[in-house]
Parts: structure tokens; C-alpha cells; sequence
């Protein structure tokens, strides 16, 4: 029993002698040597005169997007970019204050035009009924009737036009919601 023991304890010395001591802290790295080597590359780049190019998100954005497009011509779309001025992008008028504040005030604009001529027509349509039924010559009744009937078929054009402008007016905010839109911006 006594050499079951001894044997693992013997083996673990002989391993432990043999196996050579492991340095566990990381080299020192010499701060002053490193400085003066940046430095001299620095001064380099002056002497070589090579601009030095900023990269922004703006940058690095528009190289991911050209990466996915074409792998082969990243690197020099990215320092022509990088040299020029950036240009404004495009924003999509669905995403501005002014699309949307137009898009209320011209169906505003539609829907009162539509109700004052609505009531323009509902008045002159009042009048004709009135005519008709003081008319006796009946030839005379017979074309106030027929242009009573066409001026009933435009009100009621009319009105269903209003109430289609109505509900787009009352679907606005919900339709501004859904693209995302503040709802001051509807006001």
C-alpha cells in the first residue's frame, strides 16, 4: 500500500523538476522606446507630405456599402471619398416635416374648395326644386326637371368625393404613425 502512494508523489517530483519555470508576468514593454518610434514615423509623414485621412462613421458606412457591392474596388473608393467634400444625401420627402405638413394642408385645401362648391350646387339644386314645383307650363317643368336630376347626380358626387377626402384627412395621423413621423409634424 505504501508503494501505491509513493509512486504519485514521485512522479509528480520528477515532473515538477523537469519541467522548466514559466514566466508568468508579460514582458516589459519600453514606453520611451515606443514614443520615440511613433514620433519618428510621424515626423516621416510630414516630410513625405501625405495627407492624413479622417474616417467617420460616414465613411465607414458608405465602404461597407461599396464593400457588399464589389469586393475589388473598396480600398480606392474609399480614399476618393475620403479626399473630396461629402455631399448632402438625399432624404426620402416622405421622411420630412414639410411633405407631410403639405400633405395636410392640401387635403384641408381640397376639402374646403369641395364643400364650398357643394354648397354652392345644394343651393342652386333648392332653387331648381323650387321652380319645379311653381312651374305649370310643362314643357318648361319637363327641363327643369332634367337639369334638377343632372345637378342631383353632381351633389351627390360631390358628397361622396367629400366623405372619400374626409376619411383620408381622419386617416392621416394613423398612415403618419405608421412611417414613423412625429405627430407634431400633422398638427
Amino acid at each position: 500500500m505504501k508503494k501505491i502512494f509513493l509512486l504519485p508523489v514521485i512522479l509528480l517530483l520528477i515532473f515538477s523538476l523537469s519541467v522548466p519555470e514559466v514566466n508568468l508576468h508579460a514582458d516589459e514593454v519600453d514606453l520611451v522606446k515606443l514614443k520615440k518610434q511613433e514620433e519618428e514615423r510621424r515626423k516621416k509623414l510630414k516630410e513625405q507630405n501625405k495627407k492624413t485621412v479622417v474616417v467617420t462613421n460616414e465613411i465607414l458606412k458608405k465602404y461597407g456599402e461599396s464593400k457588399k457591392k464589389n469586393d475589388t474596388k473598396n480600398k480606392p473608393a474609399v480614399q476618393k471619398r475620403a479626399e473630396e467634400p461629402e455631399k448632402p444625401e438625399k432624404v426620402d420627402p416622405i421622411k420630412t416635416k414639410e411633405y407631410w405638413q403639405k400633405l395636410k394642408n392640401d387635403l384641408e385645401n381640397r376639402i374646403k374648395e369641395l364643400k364650398d362648391r357643394l354648397e354652392k350646387n345644394q343651393l342652386e339644386l333648392n332653387r331648381l326644386t323650387t321652380q319645379y314645383f311653381i312651374m305649370d307650363l310643362p314643357i318648361e317643368k319637363q327641363r327643369i326637371k332634367d337639369h334638377k336630376e343632372s345637378m342631383q347626380k353632381i351633389v351627390e358626387g360631390q358628397k361622396a368625393t367629400l366623405k372619400q377626402l374626409q376619411a383620408e384627412f381622419d386617416a392621416l395621423p394613423e398612415k403618419a404613425r405608421k412611417a414613423g413621423v412625429p405627430y407634431g409634424w400633422i398638427r
